[in-house]
């Protein structure tokens, strides 16, 4: 539910009035919720402010002991937290975003995989940083598009692991501190080394540090039992995490969203996390998306607002955000989520395949009759530090893309949505957790075998999930309300700049066209094939050849949702200029 906002201004420069950062922070409410006051704080010739503060997953700092400085950090925190606003100090261990300074040195900083992402800016007068993009806009009072944005937002429906939709904007990469000198104006940033150098010990050594990790994770979870959630489904993650809490005498609420119509089938996640709470004794709330739909154009307005054009993955909140208000209404401060990069599971034979796995799918990734290949959008990149290095093995290499590449741009992007209502908190990412994965051996990180070996022990008679109890995305995408919708968006002025020229004439074609089903027979296999072992699976599904198949209907929900948060970010810097 918090958002983080920080403005140091240079030596010689008025300060940045506390009352921008907090009308920059009121933008960020949703509409549908009361916003709350936010945190401001001002200290060292900083300000700092925290959008829709929870009571839990929040921390500031600011005073003259031991020396005049502060600290802002929002997200969620695993064990003692003690000179976590010092400069130059261990981060504390946890899925969140930090800000903190002294009177030389302002340090931004991400968790190990950054699952929380802070973007910031430099400009000649001050250094602005916020787990907002929107924010970052108001503040500047203007708005720049990155045309590459635009480019990966169609080609993989993310912004890929660097890119911005303000040509300004960085973010923080995970494990990373961005360090700006005060008295230079310079910015630098540092990483952590990427360590995957094997532990001692056999299988049986292994399984169990990683175990004690995880517990002692969960048993450090710093927050109130009564005011946060589980999201459980019928996986291995929510399950692992259920019986872990409840066997340190923590049973929480649990919740699982869910349609009508999966409970018709007994392997649904939604039945399957309905036997697992009652096995473990916890409350368990079913939430059903289809009694909560609005109307797709709010539905889109909505989800676009709080993702920021991070991802396009709508199909799991079409009730409008509804769940995550009602969670907020009830006076939840956070969810606790499975979230885990304990290994690949899906099987990946190149490297390209990775990277296209990852979120990092470009146009010339898909053949050349695609429409994508006709829009002449802007060159793509993929950074040096996510190609294989020297000697890396394919395994060792879709952890680190799986750990520095799909977390940071997918699950954080998630993670920024809800953030909005609730905070989140991931214990399978804690440093000390994914630190233990690192040193498991090669063959125990292949299909996250140590930690299936810990998840398969719990509730053993109770199977996994077979299907998924949201709607696809394809059904979503069907339905005729929303290609209504996406069909009006598409005459939108906005879609000019995602679509230049005769850019959305061509995606409207392609809408028209008729449809080849083999990406759908290829999706009934792989639904087919999902009731059978992961490692047999991989040797029955056809090798991975490109990206994902890219129907016309999911190209033109990622324009219209591009063009829908251009517009956004353009109103956000127009507040500025109109305050």
């Amino acid at each position: 539910m918090a958002d983080l906002l920080l403005a140091c201004t240079r030596v010689g420069h008025a300060p940045l009035a506390a009352e921008r950062l907090r009308r920059a922070a009121l933008r960020l409410a949703p509409p549908e919720v009361p916003p709350r006051e936010p945190f401001l704080l001002e200290a060292a010739g900083v300000v700092a402010a925290v959008a829709n503060p929870t009571e839990q997953g929040v921390w500031l700092h600011g005073g003259d002991e031991p020396a005049p400085g502060g600290g802002v950090g929002i997200g969620g925190l695993f064990g003692a937290t003690d000179r976590w606003w010092q400069t130059g100090a261990p981060a504390p261990d946890g899925t969140c975003a930090l800000a903190r300074w002294d009177a030389g040195t302002v340090e931004l900083l991400a968790d190990i995989c950054a699952s929380r992402t802070l973007w910031y800016t430099l400009t000649a007068e001050a250094l602005l940083a916020s787990t907002s993009q929107r924010a970052l806009v108001s503040l500047l009072g203007s708005f720049e598009l990155q045309p590459e944005a635009v480019a990966c937002f169609l080609s993989s429906g993310t912004l890929g692991p660097e890119v911005s939709w303000d040509a300004r904007v960085s973010r923080v990469q995970p494990d990373a501190r961005v360090i700006l000198d005060r008295g230079s104006w310079v910015v630098r940033e540092t990483r952590a080394p990427f360590d995957l150098t094997p532990a001692a010990g056999d299988r049986a050594a292994h399984v169990a540090r990683l175990r004690d990790a995880l517990t002692t994770t969960c048993a450090a979870l710093a927050v109130d039992p009564g005011r946060w959630v589980l999201t459980l489904s019928g996986g291995r993650d929510s399950r692992a995490l259920l019986a872990i809490l409840a066997a340190n005498g923590t049973r929480p609420r649990c919740i699982t969203w869910t349609t009508r119509a999966a409970l018709r089938r007994p392997l649904s996640d939604a039945n399957i996390a309905r036997r697992l709470a009652r096995h473990f004794r916890a409350e368990h709330e079913l939430w059903y998306l289809d009694d909560h739909l609005v109307d797709t154009g709010t539905a889109l307005e909505r989800f676009v607002a709080a993702n920021e054009g991070r991802n396009d993955e709508i199909n799991a909140y079409l009730d409008g955000l509804a769940l995550w208000a009602h969670l907020r209404r009830e006076g939840v401060c956070g969810v606790v989520r499975g979230d885990e990069a304990y290994g690949p599971r899906r099987h990946s034979p190149t490297p390209e395949d990775s990277r296209m796995g990852m979120g990092g799918a470009t146009p010339l990734d898909y053949p050349e009759p695609h429409v994508l290949r006709s829009l002449g959008l802007a060159p793509q990149s993929w950074p040096p530090r996510l190609h294989v290095a020297p000697g890396e093995s394919r395994l060792d290499y879709r952890l680190r893309t799986m750990q520095h590449g799909y977390i940071p741009i997918v699950v954080a992007g998630l993670n920024g949505l809800k953030a909005r209502y609730v905070e989140v908190a991931t214990p399978h990412l804690a440093r000390s957790v994914v630190e233990t994965v690192r040193g498991l051996p090669t063959d125990l990180r292949r299909h996250s075998r140590a930690f299936s070996a810990i998840a398969d022990r719990q509730a053993r008679y109770i199977p996994y999930a077979r299907s998924s109890s949201t709607p696809s995305l394809s059904q979503t995408l069907g339905s005729p309300e929303m290609l209504e919708t996406i069909v009006g968006e598409l005459t939108a002025a906005e879609v000019e700049r995602v679509l230049p020229g005769d850019g959305a004439l061509h995606l409207l074609a392609a809408l028209a066209a008729p449809r080849d089903d083999r990406s759908g027979a290829k999706a009934r296999l792989k639904s087919a094939l999902s009731a059978l072992p992961a490692e047999l699976t991989y040797r029955l599904l056809p090798p991975w050849k490109g990206p994902e198949a890219l129907p016309a209907e999911r190209l033109a929900l990622r324009a219209v949702l591009a063009g829908m948060t251009i517009r956004l970010l353009t109103d956000d810097a127009r507040d500025r200029q109109s305050a």
